[in-house]
């Protein structure tokens, strides 16, 4: 079995992070999709990224990927 992949950069404005934006993406995104799969938030981006974010990402996944 294989992984779905989150990519974070996929919730950037123009390919910089804006925190409102981020927020707006988070919240739009369908976090359903990934009921009962396993998935990987991927770390590595040549973007900045903060660290939050990613906890961000494992806590909206967390009520429904395995």
């Amino acid at each position: 079995m294989g992984y779905e992949i989150i990519a974070p950069e996929d919730f950037l404005e123009r390919g910089a992070f804006f925190e409102k934006k981020f927020w707006e993406k988070i919240e739009q995104f369908d976090w359903q999709q990934y009921d009962g799969q396993r998935v990987l938030v991927r770390g590595c981006t040549s973007k900045l990224v903060p660290p939050w974010a990613f906890m961000i990402f494992v806590g909206k996944l967390a009520k429904y990927a395995s």
